[in-house]
């Protein structure tokens, strides 16, 4: 149910050079966290899941769980995520609230993901990450052809979220995912191609988002936002770029949330998609 290869509970603990494929569970694909002083050191996380679709039947107290994390999820504090690598994970979920985090989960706080890699993984919010708690730091990292209905490769949701120094490429808010959508799901809008916020005191820095999209079958299927879709409040965008995001509204940021700045960053080649003459405002940011 919790952590498919390991669950991890307790202090100091170690997870070095290892690697977790094909394993799968409700909460935690690979790996559950509920402890203090976690530290996971050069390991790969491939084609993982959080499913609750597992070898054994499921009852319907356990249908109830959200799934979250197909590769980790973290319900601890002091988790530090270094030089790890996480492809092809996946959070399927059966309704909105499911499917958290296709690579993370996290609700803690203070915990770090450092020069690490995610790349194709898959979720309902969130396709590489889902953030839902306090003071994270994403740092020196890269996120490349991750989907999300909602926040291509990541969902915060959290306080004093920190991404800095990282990489945001060809991430897409898409309803074309790799498992079966319900109907509510297929008819939920698509937005934040690279992150979707709602959280708060979100803090990116020296980052580059580019070619990130989100994806509208029609002009009811997407909110908008290539790049950011912002919900969140006081939210500080420093000297990052923005390059060929695409969206219905805001090819790169949508912005309907309060108070937030945006500092010596750049935009280059943004724009929207147009379904009628009608449609398609803000080639770099719909305020």
């Amino acid at each position: 149910i919790e952590g498919g290869a390991i669950y991890v509970n307790g202090t100091l603990n170690a997870l070095n050079y290892t690697s977790f494929t094909s394993n799968s569970a409700i909460r935690g694909g690979a790996v559950f966290i509920t402890a203090f002083n976690t530290t996971i050191l050069g390991c790969d996380f491939d084609n993982n899941t959080a499913t609750h679709d597992l070898r054994f039947s499921v009852n319907d107290e356990l249908n109830k769980l959200s799934s979250i994390g197909g590769g980790i999820a973290i319900q601890g504090n002091d988790v530090n995520i270094i030089n790890s690598t996480f492809t092809n994970n996946t959070a399927v979920g059966i309704y909105e609230d499911s499917g958290l985090g296709g690579a993370v989960a996290v609700n803690g706080t203070d915990n770090w993901i450092y020069n690490s890699l995610f790349e194709d993984n898959e979720a309902i919010k969130g396709g590489a990450f889902y953030l839902e708690g306090g003071s994270t730091v994403i740092e020196e990292s890269n996120f490349t052809y991750n989907y999300a209905i909602k926040g291509g490769s990541g969902y915060i949701d959290g306080k004093n979220s920190v991404i800095k120094n990282s990489l945001f490429e060809d991430n897409n808010a898409t309803h074309d995912l790799k498992f079966n959508l319900s109907d509510a799901l297929k008819n939920s809008a698509t937005a934040g191609g690279a992150v979707y916020i709602i959280g708060r005191d979100v803090n990116v820095t020296s980052s580059n988002f580019t070619h990130n999209s989100a994806n509208a079958e029609n002009q009811t299927s997407s909110i908008g936002g290539g790049a950011f879709y912002i919900e969140g409040n006081k939210v500080n965008i420093t000297d990052s770029k923005f390059e060929e995001n695409t969206a219905l509204k805001g090819g790169a940021v949508y912005v309907t949330g309060n108070v937030t700045m945006i500092y010596d960053s750049n935009f280059t080649r943004n724009s929207v998609t147009n379904f009628t003459v009608m449609e398609g405002f803000g080639g770099a940011v719909y305020l």
